[in-house]
């Protein structure tokens, strides 16, 4: 995947609200990629086939689709090892549902009603952030792997060096 990619799953049922962080993240780069899905359910369905295809996930605390909250989509998303971006918003918000979102890996919540150009796009800059990490930690594990086998073939083949 390119840096430049940006795959972004949607959870959200209601028209107006889909539209508008639609608008907001095409108006960032029309390039970006946009999964809309109406229900956790639909969401879960295809997170459990491609869960690291998506870089940002978005979500409505209160789409759930199966009886169950936000808090408890996100605790299903763990359970698969997602690594994207998650953002959870709220109609409603009640600031006491973030800091369990939060400590359990969502990395912002937000009230929809105040969402804006600048919040949506300080969290993909924060999945492009984390995608250079994530290419830099690779990059590195390679590196100390090859490394150890230097390592590992120079001892083997000089078994009388004293240490």
């Amino acid at each position: 995947m390119f840096i430049e990619d940006l795959e972004v799953l949607l959870i959200e049922d209601n028209p107006n609200i889909y539209n508008k962080i639609i608008d907001i993240i095409k108006s960032i780069d029309e390039e970006y990629n946009i999964t809309l899905k109406s229900s956790s359910k639909e969401a879960i369905r295809i997170l459990k086939e491609k869960p690291h295809f998506y870089n940002c996930i978005f979500y409505n605390y209160d789409v759930s689709g199966s009886g169950s909250d936000g808090f408890d989509f996100l605790k299903e998303l763990q359970t698969w090892e997602v690594s994207a971006i998650i953002a959870v918003y709220d109609e409603s918000p009640d600031y006491k549902k973030a800091i369990p979102l939060i400590k359990n890996g969502a990395f912002d919540y937000f009230d929809i009603a105040d969402v804006s150009q600048k919040q949506i796009d300080k969290i993909i800059s924060s999945v492009f952030r984390h995608l250079i990490l994530a290419n830099e930690k690779e990059e590195y594990k390679k590196k100390l792997k090859e490394r150890d086998r230097t390592i590992k073939a120079i001892t083997t083949a000089s078994p009388n060096i004293i240490y």
